[in-house]
Order: C-alpha cells, then structure tokens, then sequence
C-alpha cells in the first residue's frame, strides 16, 4: 500500500483504491525507570480525552523480539486506536528517544510527534527503585545506575532530542498528573481538527469501536513493556525491572 500522509491517505498499488485514515499527534510519556510513568498514566485514567497505552507487559518474559519488529508493533497498535477516532498516548522508556521512532513505518500514520519526559534527580530516583520488590540482587534488571544513566541521558540532552521535560523530584503524583494533563490536553486539541475532517465509514467505525471498547475494558491495568536503557538509546532487548510479578522483564538478556 502506498501511504500519503500528506493527505492522509492509503492507496492500493494495484487498483489505485484510496482510503482516508485519521492522523492524530504522536504522543509520547517517557523517562526512565522510577520518574512516575506508571503512577501517572494511572492517575490519568478517565481525565484525558485519549486511550493511555504503557509498552509493558505486551509479551511474555521468554519471548525475544528484534527491536525494530517490537517498536513497530507498539506504533502498529497505537495506529489502530487512533483509527477509531480517539487518539492514543504511548508512555514507554526505548519508544520515548526519537531516533527510536521516527524512522518506524507506521510512523507516517501520525501527525506531529510531542514527547514529554518525567525526570528526577538521581537519589530521588534510586531510592524509588530500591524501595521496589525484584530491585535487589546482582541482576541486569535491578542495575540501579543503569537506570540512572538514562534518566541523565533526558535531562542533558532533551532540547537537542526535541523532548520536553516535567522534573517529579519535589511534586506530588497530583501535581506531576496535572502537569502532564495540561501537556497532553494541549497538544491533543489538534486531533479535532482531524476528527472533524474523517469521513465517517459506519463499517470501520463499528469494528474500531469495539476494539477500543475493549482496550478501554483494560486500560486502567493492562500495561503494553518497555525497553530499558544500557545506553542513551534503549533497546528492546534491555527491559525495564517491574514492582510485581506481572510486571517482568521481557526479550532478549542483554548481550
């Protein structure tokens, strides 16, 4: 199929059929391990206009994916949710660095990409983490200083990557969701726009409704895992140490 995001349409190579799809912002809620990704995107359930996706927990812990074969499935799914005419927003760590997305395939089916990093300074970070079950111990997962590195990473090099940060070292989880609220709420006003100008097929809508009934169904629990950092751009095979056991890590050991 040959997309024109120009004009946000798909068109058949063969019959030259064309389809509109709605091309809503990329949102994307980043930063490393222990900076609130998760207590927000809970926080946040039911107070933005948008279905709140977290890359954890999409595939179980022996599974291995190539990065490149993770990071577009996530954007493929995010994909999916906008077409039903409500945006997603995507908090995850490896998707949260542009290099990792902006070159994605399914990336052309989005309208401006905003990213938005929650950060901490480092001792408020690792204390986070080691007050977590499953952060003890000698494995790659509970490397503290790794998830630091990264979280130092956002903070030196956000204006030069595009990324706007919100720092959650002495603000409440409501104060941190309300600035994270406004963020979104501003950028997602320009999915109106494109709301307003989707034609309506009542066969698509209907078969996108229910897949976001469903999503919706999960949301306020399910979480889709994120890769974790080793170097400033995290791969899929370096995920992030969870605080329950369905929260695991989840591909390849890190080499």
């Amino acid at each position: 199929m040959t997309v024109r995001s120009d004009e946000s349409l798909v068109v058949c190579p063969e019959c030259g059929h064309e389809r509109s799809f709605v091309q809503p912002p990329l949102c994307i809620v980043t930063g490393a391990a222990g900076t609130g990704k998760s207590t927000i995107r809970r926080m946040l359930a039911g107070r933005v206009d948008a279905v709140l996706l977290e890359d954890d927990g999409i595939a179980h812990e022996d599974c291995a994916f190539e990065e490149a074969t993770f990071n577009e499935y996530v954007l493929r799914l995010c994909r999916t949710v906008a077409q039903s005419g409500v945006p997603p927003v995507l908090f995850t760590t490896g998707l949260g660095v542009p290099e990792n997305v902006e070159g994605l395939t399914n990336r052309r089916y989005f309208g401006d990409s905003h990213y938005l990093a929650l950060v901490c300074e480092d001792a408020v970070q690792a204390e986070r983490l080691r007050d977590r079950a499953g952060w003890e111990g000698d494995s790659y997962w509970a490397d503290v200083d790794k998830q630091a590195e990264f979280n130092q990473w956002f903070r030196k090099n956000a204006d030069e990557a595009g990324i706007e940060l919100v720092d959650t070292t002495g603000a409440t989880v409501e104060e941190t969701a309300t600035a994270v609220e406004q963020w979104l709420d501003a950028r997602l006003d320009e999915f109106e726009t494109a709301r307003a100008v989707y034609p309506t097929r009542t066969s698509d809508s209907s078969r996108y409704r229910l897949q976001l009934s469903a999503i919706h169904a999960r949301s306020s629990g399910a979480r889709l895992t994120s890769s974790a950092p080793g170097s400033p751009v995290a791969s899929n095979a370096q995920r992030t140490a969870t605080s329950s056991s369905n929260r695991r890590p989840m591909g390849a050991s890190p080499s």
